[in-house]
């Protein structure tokens, strides 16, 4: 699979380790632009990566959370990155949490937003899911026809300008 997506700001090189973004299953490196620029405000380096499938990375059938910290792990070696911050959301959280698995020396520290290290009972997100599909089966033009559609299966307004 070719690199992944990402923003990469190292204005203070030797200075602290790098601080890590990983965005949520719905997200991309966009959703940390305001807690990157703050950390780089406090002289850190920071990466904000589109996990694969996400973003402007590259699209695989192969996804899983170890696939993923591999993906992590070959970006933080082609930059040269030794040590790091991880913070990760929601699904993004779950990579954070396999990264130190896969290599322990690469990761000091590990902020997990929204998740927890278990196996969840439920697929909360499977009606959105089925939403966004239905607009691309059905070759939707227009917002407006979108949003009708997709209220068929969430009820959730915010949700579904969310998606």
């Amino acid at each position: 699979m070719k690199k992944l997506n990402y923003r990469l700001n190292t204005d203070f090189k030797d200075s602290q380790p790098s601080i890590i973004f990983i965005h949520g299953l719905f997200g991309n490196l966009n959703n940390f632009n305001t807690l990157a620029k703050e950390f780089n405000i406090k002289k850190y380096n920071t990466l904000q990566v589109d996990l694969r499938n996400h973003g402007q990375s590259p699209h695989s059938f192969i996804m899983n959370y170890k696939i993923m910290a591999q993906d992590i792990l070959c970006l933080l070696d082609d930059l040269n990155i030794k040590k790091c911050i991880v913070i990760g959301h929601s699904m993004g959280g779950k990579v954070a949490m396999t990264l130190p698995m896969l290599l322990k020396n690469h990761v000091i520290k590990i902020i997990i937003m929204d998740i927890a290290p278990t196996t969840y009972a439920t697929n909360q997100n499977n009606n959105i899911f089925l939403a966004i599909n239905s607009v691309t089966k059905s070759h939707i033009t227009s917002k407006n026809e979108a949003f009708i559609l997709m209220n068929k299966f969430i009820h959730d307004q915010k949700t579904i300008f969310f998606c």
